[in-house]
């Protein structure tokens, strides 16, 4: 399953934007395919095992735009919140605060 803070992906939409929640449950999305592929490895750093599921929400992203559903400033939406979710998880897990 996926699971996420549901607070923080509702502080996402407010100040962020609609599709910056969005992009944050296909990164998550991408996470289970891992998962579910066997590719997930804890001996991986963070880093490593965010590439796919970054490729995942871009991909998902492109089809979105090339169905026309994509308002503009919503890629801008979508990288600003994974580094948002970025500094998040570091924070929750870790307690390292990070500035962009």
């Amino acid at each position: 399953g996926i699971y996420w803070h549901y607070d923080f992906i509702l502080e996402q939409m407010q100040t962020d934007g609609d599709f910056a929640p969005v992009t944050i449950l296909a990164h998550e999305w991408g996470h289970l395919i891992e998962a579910n592929l066997g590719l997930l490895d804890p001996g991986l750093l963070t880093i490593e095992t965010d590439l796919m599921p970054d490729c995942f929400a871009g991909a998902w992203a492109a089809h979105a735009g090339e169905e026309g559903l994509l308002e503009e400033g919503d890629l801008d939406e979508g990288a600003t919140s994974l580094s948002a979710a970025t500094a998040f998880f570091l924070l929750k897990l870790f307690g390292v605060k990070v500035l962009f």
